[in-house]
């Protein structure tokens, strides 16, 4: 009999043994579904606080990424000619930049005080073109200082035809007067001194920049 109970036990605690390995078996097989889980939710979220500090308008799109991370790593900052294509495609349905802006912005690649530029620019697109739309330039300009942002030329620009067609520029056919326009220092060296006339389009409610440079003539310079 107790041969027979010494049997039993033996038999049980085997089986016991074998179910024990199984659930082991399972128990890792398990585990490394739970990791795997926690690693794709991680991938996840990483990839959604990515997207959700990026502008309703930034695409997804790798050159972007790269023009971005560009200027974060370059101490001297983006050149103007950088800072235009840049915004340009971060807020493609807030702003266009015509082809003699970037000529213009080539012209002038010695500017120094780059970083001013493009946060000047990128509070042309986010804070004055909202406030521009909603209540004209009167609740707009206070985006900027009064030595930051001009409204309009001087009348001895505005009466003279000859100066004001510098400041005329083609938009898809049509002439369009830029007299606003972003100013930084006022001496004739492009490496202190830029400025940056546009308008806003309030049919496509955006803003469009026709020169990114020097400072445009003016009667008796």
């Amino acid at each position: 009999m107790v041969y027979e109970e010494l049997s039993q036990l033996s038999g049980e605690l085997e089986q016991a043994q074998q179910e024990k390995e199984s659930l082991e078996f399972s128990l890792l097989e398990n585990e490394e579904q739970v990791q795997d889980l926690e690693k794709q939710i991680k991938q996840n979220a990483y990839l959604n606080s990515q997207r959700s500090d990026v502008p309703a308008d930034f695409g997804e799109d790798e050159e972007i990424v790269n023009l971005l991370i560009g200027v974060a790593a370059d101490t001297k900052g983006p050149t103007p000619e950088e800072c235009l294509n840049l915004l340009a495609k971060v807020y493609p349905r807030r702003l266009v930049v015509l082809p003699s802006a970037i000529e213009s912005a080539r012209q002038v690649s010695s500017f120094s005080q780059n970083r001013r530029l493009l946060d000047m620019l990128s509070r042309l697109v986010t804070e004055y073109l909202p406030a521009y739309m909603q209540g004209g330039d009167a609740a707009a300009r206070s985006t900027f200082t009064n030595n930051e942002f001009a409204a309009r030329e001087s009348d001895t620009v505005v009466n003279n035809k000859q100066y004001l067609a510098y400041r005329v520029f083609d938009v898809d056919g049509r002439e369009v007067e830029m007299l606003k326009h972003l100013k930084v220092g006022v001496a004739d060296d492009p490496k202190s001194t830029i400025r940056v006339h546009f308008e806003v389009d309030q049919k496509s409610k955006r803003v469009i920049i026709g020169h990114c440079g020097t400072h445009l003539p003016l009667p008796g310079r």
